[in-house]
């Protein structure tokens, strides 16, 4: 694998390629009519996903991830800044590991209580927390609450 990547961003269109991808590394939901989707590849290879979706009225921010041979290579420090023109200006938000707190605030997330989160994520949040993923944080861009 080279670190010379193509990244795109993919506002329609068929999203099959990128949910494909997804699955290879064990991401299952699906990408909503309407995401915004950042697909990185190597030649033509798929090796990283990100998209930014509508729910609820609000943004979020969801499903980065990169295939395990290019991890630690700056790719995803890459896509996120493609991303972040697409941020809403108003807010984002996003539930990634605690351990990634600096890693999303490089483009301006911040780690906010819970109970600052919609109602819907803050359900989303409660049930990956009483999952397997204990370590999940809130966060979200824009002005302060």
């Amino acid at each position: 694998m080279s670190t010379n990547f193509d990244i795109q961003i993919r506002e329609q269109g068929d999203f099959a390629a990128a949910q494909a991808f997804y699955e290879t590394v064990g991401y299952f939901d699906p990408i909503t009519p309407g995401s915004v989707v950042v697909v990185a590849r190597d030649n033509d290879q798929i090796v990283g996903v990100v998209r930014l979706c509508r729910e609820e009225g609000v943004q979020i921010l969801r499903g980065m991830m990169l295939a395990p041979s290019v991890q630690r290579q700056g790719l995803g420090s890459r896509m996120l800044q493609v991303l972040k023109n697409g941020l809403d200006p108003e807010c984002c938000y996003c539930l990634p590991h605690d351990w990634l707190e600096g890693f999303y605030g490089q483009i301006g997330f911040r780690a906010i209580a819970e109970s600052d989160l919609p109602p819907h994520l803050l359900e989303r949040l409660r049930r990956y927390r009483a999952g397997p993923y204990p370590h999940i944080i809130a966060m979200k861009t824009g002005s302060p609450i």
